[in-house]
């Protein structure tokens, strides 16, 4: 889970860079702007994958793979049931995560497979850190770094 973004955080991530994403010395407006770009680009400097907020429930459905599906218990099929009666059509990708308990490991492979693949995307460096969507700022990198 991503934490609360905060000013020293960020400049704690400019200075060390852990990502390798070549931050560089920040020294003046244009710093910030580039810093700022590396910090936002989705995948630069690696896969990073964030969790989506939602996801359909026939997306959901899609990934059930048939032979599978057939080896639930009466239990499993409840739980699936309630999980896809919502009346939305959505499901947060929170809740996607209750599959651990419907589709063991080892069990159902391919259905966790489809829906791991399904509930994130690639993502920035900035969204990792501090959850889906967030952007940085060259105003909020230059006032991490006091520029």
């Amino acid at each position: 889970m991503a934490n609360p973004f905060s000013l020293a955080a960020l400049k704690t991530e400019i200075q060390t860079d852990p990502a390798s994403l070549g931050y560089g010395a920040v020294v003046h407006a244009d710093d910030c702007a580039r810093v700022a770009t590396k910090i936002n680009t989705i995948g630069a400097g690696g896969a990073f994958a964030v969790l989506l907020p939602s996801i359909t429930a026939l997306a959901f459905q899609t990934c059930l793979d048939a032979t599978e599906f057939t080896s639930l218990t009466a239990l499993n099929l409840s739980q699936l049931g309630m999980l896809l009666s919502g009346g939305s059509g959505k499901l947060a990708t929170g809740v996607v995560t209750i599959r651990r308990g419907i589709f063991t490991a080892g069990t159902f492979p391919n259905t966790r497979t489809n829906l791991g693949a399904i509930i994130q995307r690639q993502g920035s460096r900035a969204e990792v850190l501090w959850g889906t969507g967030t952007v940085v700022s060259a105003t909020q990198v230059a006032q991490a770094m006091g520029v």
